[in-house]
């Protein structure tokens, strides 16, 4: 739908998107605008063996009995490459004060040197006792080796 309307508007290429949103003729919402910025990048492949250092990374950052952190997508399904590494992190039993744990979690991500990008969002239908669970997309920037 809204691709359509954007045709409709004469855009037909992510140049005359990036135009329009830069003249500001038209406004993205988060996700949108995310996903325009990364574009270039999320064409570049991520290996498995840089996804298996970002969970572990991510592990690391957790306090123990607060939450778990897996691979899922396709690295979890066993490709060997991505465009970014999705990981869940769940509540390990109490959900007292995981807003604070995740913020705390996506705070020092985000300070790290090597994340470009990061799109969060919770599922409480991912834990089988309602529990709730956030879905990370976490992209490393290329720019550090």
């Amino acid at each position: 739908v809204q691709a359509t309307s954007w045709w409709q508007q004469g855009i037909h290429s992510l140049g005359e998107l990036r135009r329009a949103v830069e003249a500001k003729k038209i406004s993205l919402r988060r996700d949108q605008q995310l996903g325009l910025d990364l574009y270039d990048d999320l064409n570049q492949p991520v290996p498995v063996e840089e996804a298996n250092l970002i969970l572990n990374q991510i592990q690391a950052y957790i306090t123990p009995n607060s939450l778990t952190a897996e691979m899922v997508g396709g690295f979890a399904r066993g490709k060997q490459t991505g465009h970014d590494v999705d990981i869940l992190l769940r509540a390990t039993s109490s959900t007292k004060g995981l807003a604070d744990r995740l913020r705390e979690l996506i705070s020092r991500l985000r300070q790290g040197k090597h994340l470009q990008g990061i799109f969060f969002q919770t599922h409480p239908e991912y834990h089988p006792h309602s529990l709730p669970a956030a879905y990370l997309a976490y992209r490393p920037d290329p720019t550090h080796g």
